[in-house]
């Protein structure tokens, strides 16, 4: 019975480590994830006791006493293996936190200089997030929910690149003037092909205002264009057209997603265009709200008035 009852535990700690693993190293598509001490530690552990197991036959022992003792050894060993992954998993997660703060923060610094973009990338990133969890589960497997808050929040990370004189021109853009703008996707890849991990991240953001009907800068069609990109354009389109501009006015919420419906299937993907449009307004009108509470820890008043 105790035999039994060590076998059913130790097989079954053994089964998540290796679900753990498995999941860790195939399903997850961070940018920053990399292949450590405690992966490796996990599958030899797990290896290990496969090997003593098979190899407890062999022996001249008595047969119960050796399947006991491994069990024994399976059971310590498997909580080890999940020791070591949880551990592994929160510290990642601390990474991942600290990371997406840290990014946040520096975007709301310089965001909030500017009327015009005043928590854009950070409302483009809730939107996104918005669409992300009300997908079905057949998209959202094939895309990691961490990727897509940096792709959101590093859209216009390229326009850094261009002259403020044009950036902040009130009257007509000359022709080189306007396609600098319209290539900050491009320049947006540009500066974070420099940083290691970040190519698929740089791949998403160049393609964010592609078309969906192909007609687009690149002339990709459809699904041949990122999910995330496709997703952040949405996000973005709708940010654009509801936020206060000083060259435009706002669109109400219902007029907004009048204009999305419009170009959905010709700009932007159909599909997404319907999933978004069925999120609740509250949802909506909370993600707004939020982005003017972090943009107000920005502000230079804010800061002056911690400082003191």
């Amino acid at each position: 019975m105790i035999s039994q009852i060590l076998f059913v535990s130790g097989f079954v700690i053994l089964f998540i480590c290796v679900l753990l693993f498995v999941s860790r190293i195939i399903f997850s598509r961070n940018v920053i994830v990399k292949m450590n001490v405690a992966h490796f530690i996990s599958l030899f552990l797990f290896i290990l006791f496969i090997i003593l197991h098979i190899a407890t036959y062999g022996i001249a022992f008595p047969i119960h006493f050796q399947i006991l003792r491994m069990h024994l050894f399976m059971v310590l060993g498997g909580f080890i293996a999940l020791f070591l992954l949880l551990a592994e998993y929160m510290q990642l997660n601390l990474v991942k936190t600290r990371s997406i703060d840290l990014l946040e923060a520096l975007i709301g610094v310089i965001e909030v200089r500017d009327p015009n973009l005043e928590g854009h990338s950070l409302h483009v990133r809730n939107l996104s997030l918005l669409l992300y969890y009300n997908l079905p589960f057949s998209y959202r497997i094939k895309l990691n929910s961490l990727d897509l808050q940096y792709i959101a929040l590093l859209i216009d990370i390229g326009k850094m690149c261009i002259p403020s004189s044009i950036i902040e021109k009130s009257g007509k853009l000359g022709k080189e003037e306007l396609l600098l703008i319209r290539n900050h996707p491009l320049l947006s890849e540009n500066v974070l092909l420099n940083v290691k991990g970040f190519e698929k991240i740089a791949r998403c953001i160049k393609y964010h205002h592609e078309r969906f009907d192909g007609k687009g800068t690149y002339q990709l069609k459809g699904e041949e264009i990122p999910l995330a990109s496709r997703i952040v354009a949405v996000a973005d389109t709708f940010s654009a057209l509801t936020m206060n501009r000083t060259y435009k006015p706002s669109l109400s919420y219902e007029e907004a997603i009048s204009e999305l419906r419009l170009v959905s299937g010709s700009q932007l993907d159909k599909t997404l265009v319907e999933y978004f449009c069925s999120i609740p307004l509250r949802d909506i009108e909370k993600s707004m709200e939020i982005v003017k509470a972090q943009m107000q820890k920005y502000s230079l008043e804010n800061c002056m008035t911690k400082q003191r």
